[in-house]
């Protein structure tokens, strides 16, 4: 592994030291227990993948055996915060509760699909289940990024409200991840530098922003009025009074 990929893993899981204490002061922990524990296994996974950089075989290992641990805590994190932010429609909306859930088994049985009509060139086929799995949470991610995307401008949210900012930097993360995973499954390695690179950096820029979203106190929530309710009072008075005269009128 060369000392350039090093000092970027290394900076990562820097940044994401510095965003793990950010969260522990804004007891995010409390709230999003999964997105809180995602950066503790990201750090240690990280340390483990730098601990042993020095070997090819050895990081090779290291690599494959923690990238199924990553995509599965991220699709715990998306799956946290989808059931905050709709949970409120689940009662009105029962099925609504299977959306989720129904849309992660979508997406894996499209991505069967397309490794079967596509298969992967230049890899093992273990290497190839792998990056299949991949490739269907890098979608995921990318569909809610897109559904909270839509959410935040049409209806004017708040995007540094927290949940939608975890959401959002994921789907920064998974914007730099697909296309490499779609080179790499199409191309083998003849994009190599692409692939190795776009994914890290992708995920940094997710983490600085993240660090500037939990850096300040999250946003209030609530629907911010032009007028005080007590001004409302006297007017919903007299269209009350209003209401009764015009119904003892009709008798």
């Amino acid at each position: 592994m060369a000392k350039a990929d090093i000092a970027l893993l290394f900076f990562a899981v820097g940044l994401e030291a510095v965003l793990l204490a950010l969260l522990v002061r804004r007891q995010v922990y409390s709230r999003f227990p999964f997105f809180f524990f995602y950066f503790i296994a990201s750090i240690i996974m990280g340390l483990i993948r730098g601990a042993v950089a020095a070997s090819a075989r050895h990081y090779f290992y290291a690599f494959w055996i923690t990238y199924p641990i990553y995509h599965l805590l991220i699709v715990l994190v998306l799956y946290e915060v989808f059931r905050q932010v709709f949970a409120d429609y689940y009662e009105v909306l029962p099925w609504s509760r299977w959306l989720f859930p129904g849309v992660a088994i979508l997406v894996v049985g499209l991505s069967v699909l397309y490794d079967l009509l596509h298969p992967s060139v230049q890899a093992n086929r273990s290497i190839s289940i792998l990056l299949m799995l991949g490739f269907a949470v890098n979608l995921m991610q990318s569909g809610l990024f897109l559904l909270f995307f839509f959410l935040v401008r049409h209806f004017r949210l708040w995007w540094r409200a927290y949940p939608y900012a975890i959401v959002l930097g994921f789907g920064v993360a998974a914007i730099g991840g697909w296309v490499p995973y779609w080179l790499r499954y199409d191309f083998g390695k003849n994009f190599n530098t692409v692939v190795k690179y776009t994914p890290p950096v992708a995920y940094i820029i997710a983490v600085v922003f993240w660090l500037d979203v939990f850096r300040r106190p999250e946003p209030d929530m609530r629907v911010k009025l032009s007028f005080h309710p007590a001004e409302a009072l006297p007017v919903v008075r007299r269209t009350v009074e209003a209401l009764k005269r015009i119904r003892e009128g009709l008798k």
